[in-house]
């Protein structure tokens, strides 16, 4: 039990640790009044996009799913690298023109909790909440994953998995980004005793495709809905822009019963800079 309990109090310092010394970014939709009426959508694409990438975050555990009986609590540690350089002449960017104090910090940290539980037939659900740090915003989304090949020593494992995040806490703004990742790994085991199971290192590698949606609240003329998909997408909107592609690779250490994580990942939206991330986390297996 003392691993378990050094794990359970390293997460709730986690927890209550004071936030480092970047932040995410309150959106403020009104903002664009005072922007020209024919730039006013495109910049509001542009941050919705890049607010999708952010809340989404890859898997970063072992892709095999977990035993039927097992239940795992950690906390998540992502940041994101958005774009804030100034892109025309009056020397403003999207990010500027959308922050409350036209003052984005370009790198956007969101801690979250996340809860996972296995099933039987190798799949598994889990659920995090999470804060965009310094904000008055938060993210609350869940998942189901299979791991179709999962626990084989003689192959790797390869699971596939379905997600949503959700944008919640902006009153001018509602959005949310749906994931569908491959993932493949495998296990190697350190040692092995009968009484306890040694370390073991899962490195995994993966893919995945987001589509994300976003619907304006505040009364500004000249923007729209936006969407990833085709049927819904109003007149004007792409939604090819709201569909994007990411690489991700991670590794996780299990030592007992305490889990550390860590991964990056590079996400690849049309026609727009590429935005690279981090994972850290830290967990306790039940």
């Amino acid at each position: 039990m003392l691993p378990l309990r050094r794990a359970l109090l390293i997460l709730i310092a986690t927890l209550v640790l004071p936030a480092p010394a970047f932040a995410a970014t309150d959106i403020v939709v009104e903002n664009l009044k005072s922007v020209d009426a024919a730039s006013r959508q495109a910049h509001l694409n542009f941050v919705v996009r890049e607010l999708a990438m952010t809340l989404s975050s890859p898997p970063t555990y072992a892709v095999g799913s977990l035993g039927l009986y097992e239940f795992e609590i950690s906390t998540d540690q992502r940041i994101a690298f958005i774009h804030t350089d100034p892109d025309d002449a009056a020397g403003t960017s999207a990010w500027n023109d959308l922050s409350e104090a036209n003052e984005p910090s370009t790198v956007q940290y969101v801690p979250s909790v996340v809860f996972r539980k296995g099933l039987p037939w190798s799949f598994e659900v889990g659920g995090q909440v999470g804060w965009l740090a310094m904000s008055r915003q938060f993210k609350v989304g869940g998942y189901g994953r299979w791991a179709f090949l999962g626990g084989w020593d003689k192959v790797p494992d390869v699971a596939v998995r379905v997600g949503y995040d959700g944008y919640v806490g902006n009153e001018q703004l509602d959005a949310g980004v749906m994931t569908l990742d491959f993932a493949v790994g495998y296990t190697f085991k350190a040692a092995s005793k009968k009484e306890q199971a040694g370390t073991r290192f899962s490195p995994l590698v993966g893919y995945a495709f987001l589509m994300a949606h976003a619907q304006p609240v505040a009364e500004v003329s000249g923007i729209t809905q936006m969407t990833g998909w085709a049927k819904t997408a109003p007149d004007g909107i792409d939604p090819r822009d709201f569909r994007f592609h990411r690489f991700f690779g991670g590794m996780e250490l299990r030592s007992g019963q305490v889990v550390f994580r860590f991964g990056a990942d590079i996400t690849v939206p049309r026609g727009g800079p590429l935005m690279a991330a981090m994972n850290f986390s830290l967990g306790a297996r039940l």
